[in-house]
This record gives C-alpha cells, sequence and structure tokens, in this order.
C-alpha cells in the first residue's frame, strides 16, 4: 500500500514538472487545454485525475495562479512567479 502511496507521489511531481514546463513558455493558458493534452494522448480517467491533483497542488503552493473573470467565463492558468516577475521589471 505505501508502495502504491510512494508511486502516486512521484506521479504528481511529475506532472506538476510538466505543468510548470508548459506553462514557462506561455503567459498564461486556459485551463482545459492542459487537460486536453492528456485526453487525446487517451489517457485513462486516473491519470487526468492525477493532472488534476497535481495543479491544485501548485495553486497551493502559489506556484499556479487559477483565475476566472466571471462565471461562465474561461479558467485561464499561469505561473504566479512570472506576474511578480513582470511587475518588478
Amino acid at each position: 500500500r505505501d508502495v502504491e502511496r510512494s508511486r502516486g507521489l512521484g506521479d504528481v511531481y511529475k506532472r506538476q514538472t510538466h505543468i510548470l514546463r508548459r506553462l514557462n513558455d506561455v503567459r498564461f493558458m486556459e485551463f482545459g487545454d492542459l487537460f486536453m493534452e492528456r485526453v487525446r494522448e487517451g489517457a485513462p480517467a486516473a491519470v487526468v485525475v492525477v493532472h488534476f491533483i497535481a495543479m491544485l497542488e501548485l495553486a497551493r503552493e502559489s506556484l499556479l495562479e487559477i483565475t476566472q473573470a466571471e462565471p461562465y467565463a474561461p479558467i485561464y492558468v499561469r505561473l504566479a512567479y512570472t506576474s511578480v516577475a513582470a511587475v518588478a521589471a
């Protein structure tokens, strides 16, 4: 059971790294675009869930900002530290 749990954490860390790399080259990205990549690859639901958990963890750690202007509007994701760097410049 502990092996499964540690493997699951490793998967979350891998997804976090992937998400950070994807967002590093863009100013922001629509929330769904990060998921659609995994869905198009034919990833099982569990992989998509791990990807979602990785995004939530990054937001909790203040590395990712998730914003929505109003109800039903698109949700956008960006690296939190790029917005700080832009203000400082």
